[in-house]
């Protein structure tokens, strides 16, 4: 039922104005209504609107008080449920725009590269320094060697003792 305002003169508004206790036959549909059972005739009734939410109240007699306020409670979890899933969907978004931050420019790049040469540069550099100096030394031992075989070559070509045992100079 789709109305632009409330019927006044209806049999169940009228009940439910002046506070009576309105009797049901059965329980809730799923589409929210509920069959009230009439002296004269039955008649439906919402019982929860999209809009406007619940309608109607379940009478629990002298128990009321106890019930009301557990229904109080239930709201107020429910509201902070809802006020909590409409926060993280506010963070997700939030989340969900944030990018990637842009890395360094080319010139930052060159002085991250200058710098992290130097550091190797200064790792290197002994290395390399003992590095020619073995260079040195082995070109010294194999010119040494060189000498020595031409020496042994001369001596040999010459027909004279490989020792060199009491040779005279020329």
């Amino acid at each position: 039922v789709a109305r632009t305002k409330p019927q006044d003169g209806a049999p169940v508004v009228r009940r439910i104005l002046l506070d009576e206790v309105v009797k049901a036959k059965g329980e809730v549909t799923e589409d929210h209504w509920i069959q009230l059972d009439g002296q004269r005739d039955t008649t439906w009734a919402l019982t929860w609107h999209a809009k406007h939410g619940r309608l109607l109240q379940q009478w629990y007699g002298p128990d009321q008080s106890k019930f009301i306020e557990l229904q109080k409670k239930i709201d107020d979890r429910r509201a902070n449920r809802n006020q909590t899933f409409v926060d993280y969907r506010k963070k997700r978004k939030e989340v969900e725009e944030w990018g990637i931050p842009p890395g360094p420019t080319q010139e930052e790049l060159y002085e991250i590269e200058d710098e992290e040469g130097e550091q190797l540069m200064g790792l290197v550099d002994p290395l390399l320094k003992e590095l020619k100096e073995y260079k040195r030394r082995l070109r010294e031992l194999r010119q040494k060697r060189l000498e020595q075989a031409l020496e042994l070559a001369r001596r040999e070509a010459a027909g004279g003792s490989v020792l060199g045992v009491g040779e005279l100079p020329q």
